[in-house]
């Protein structure tokens, strides 16, 4: 029962990433026209990491606004729909992140 239970964890993990890596390079190019609209494109590519997650100050600062949704203060119409686009799949991720240690510790306590 342990191993199917990792067995389909392991499936779940696989479409968590399939559906997180994609949503991690459209926050990455979001950064890119954030940068290049106000200016700040060499703060964007600063390589100096200020988090855990290795995101510079400039990413930081965008995850954040997008994670608050104070994306809603630029002037661009287009930056203000891409990241209410990816501000829906950051909440999501996170939601699918938390059910999947769920499901994990689940397996894992039912299985004891």
């Amino acid at each position: 029962m342990r191993s199917i239970g990792f067995g389909v964890f392991a499936m779940l993990f696989a479409a968590y990433a399939a559906f997180a890596i994609p949503a991690m390079l459209r926050f990455y190019k979001y950064c890119e026209l954030v940068a290049s609209a106000t200016g700040r494109s060499r703060e964007n590519h600063s390589l100096k990491a200020v988090d855990d997650g290795g995101f510079n100050a400039f990413q930081l600062e965008q995850w954040r606004a997008l994670r608050s949704g104070t994306y809603r203060q630029l002037q661009d119409e287009q930056l203000i729909s891409e990241g209410h686009a990816i501000s829906k799949r950051i909440r999501l991720m996170y939601v699918l992140g938390l059910a999947l240690i769920a499901f994990l510790a689940t397996v894992d306590l039912t299985t004891k």
